[in-house]
């Protein structure tokens, strides 16, 4: 029995596309903006006054031949003022039809801008806050400790200098004791508690 392949289906191509740029994919091929706008704007321009630009660029040839030298001079001066206005109203209305879409599209665009850098600003305030939480929490937690230190060194001190004061008291008071000692016994009674201030002393 013959193997048979299935014959793959070729998607229906759009006006203008062939099967190369189908595959690339709708809108792949639009022309750059630089090229796209003038195009559109044109059009637009031309959509239901189709000798528009003619009549433009004569009527802008005629302010070069333009005079007021009597009443009906002045007065063709006025009509050609008239056509001048109404060209630049058409002009601006044309601007806003054709703006109109890429205004909401910029808009579009900045909405979904905002909406993701809210979302990571959001993420990144909380994050920042935990970091300056751990922060806050070993600062205080090392002073803490540095106070702690400098306390049991203050005490320290204080208790060698109480002990110093100690020893120093029981020599001078072992010195008095040896002086007035009036025997051996109770010169040797003087020496050891002068020894017992000295290891004290040492503790």
């Amino acid at each position: 029995m013959p193997i048979v392949q299935a014959v793959k289906e070729e998607p229906a191509l759009l006006p203008g596309e062939n099967a190369a740029s189908a595959r690339a994919g709708i809108g792949h091929n639009k022309p750059p903006l630089e090229e796209l706008i003038p195009v559109e704007f044109k059009s637009a321009l031309l959509a239901d006054r189709h000798d528009f630009l003619i009549r433009l660029y004569d009527t802008v040839d005629a302010a070069g031949r333009a005079s007021a030298t009597d009443d009906d001079s002045l007065g063709r001066c006025g009509d050609l003022v008239k056509i001048y206005r109404a060209q630049i109203a058409h002009i601006n209305a044309t601007h806003k039809e054709v703006k109109d879409p890429y205004l909401v599209a910029g808009r579009l665009v900045d909405a979904e801008k905002n909406a993701l850098i809210d979302l990571v600003e959001g993420a990144k305030r909380k994050v920042e806050g935990i970091g300056n939480a751990y922060v806050a929490e070993r600062d205080a937690r090392l002073k803490a400790e540095r106070e702690r230190a400098a306390a049991e060194e203050r005490a320290a001190a204080e208790r060698a200098a109480a002990a110093e004061r100690a020893r120093a008291e029981a020599e001078r008071e072992a010195e008095r004791a040896a002086m007035a000692a009036t025997n051996d016994a109770e010169r040797e009674e003087a020496d050891r508690r002068a020894e017992e201030a000295r290891k004290e002393a040492e503790r």
